[in-house]
């Protein structure tokens, strides 16, 4: 599963984001800095 996929079903599952701290606590299992780096520059 890709990580835009991955962070997709969190959603759905539980819900809105808060903010980027509740996206990385929640999604910790499939984004690092790179995954990160390139999510924001994206």
């Amino acid at each position: 599963m890709e990580i835009g996929e991955s962070i997709q079903k969190e959603r759905q599952t539980n819900g809105k984001f808060l903010s980027l701290e509740d996206v990385l606590k929640r999604c910790q299992h499939v984004i690092n800095k790179k995954s990160l780096e390139g999510l924001i520059k994206s």
